[in-house]
């Protein structure tokens, strides 16, 4: 990793950015702005021209290309921001990747949730006990089908 990279004990982060462009002679234009925002490309995808769901922009079809980037999280917004000003580009998305399982670990723990399982009790509003009757209540598909027809005659 260049020292260009490290700044202040912040290092470079690895991302994934994906574009849909209007014209593939437009990614010369994007490897430009790259290079204007110090990103650091590792690897590359191919181009390939895809018809798009629905139409973005009017236009129905666009060249989907994404990279393996390395940059500082302060370049990466930059970068962001002028995506979102640059007519030329349809859609992009930008990922961040995790390398090493200490990062991903930490990833998970900082977007974990608590998860919510409703209980009978609280959907219900009804006490433990009447829960407890509720559940010991259950009948058998004869005795079901004896009471449907003492109620239907």
């Amino acid at each position: 990793m260049d020292k260009a990279y490290i700044k202040e004990g912040i290092e470079a982060r690895d991302y994934e950015i994906a574009f849909l462009l209007q014209q593939e002679e437009l990614l010369s234009n994007i490897l430009k702005v790259f290079g204007q925002y110090k990103i650091e490309i590792k690897s590359e995808g191919s181009v390939k021209k895809i018809r798009l769901a629905y139409d973005i922009a009017k236009a129905k079809e666009a060249y989907f290309v994404f990279f393996h980037v390395s940059a500082l999280p302060d370049d990466m917004k930059l970068l962001e921001a002028a995506l979102k000003n640059n007519a030329q580009v349809l859609r992009f998305l930008i990922l961040r990747l995790f390398g090493t399982k200490v990062e991903r670990d930490e990833a998970s723990k900082r977007s974990s949730r608590p998860s919510f399982r409703p209980s009978l009790r609280r959907s219900a509003g009804l006490s433990p006990a009447a829960v407890d009757s509720r559940q010991s209540s259950a009948i058998s598909n004869e005795a079901l089908e004896k009471k449907i027809e003492e109620i239907l005659q």
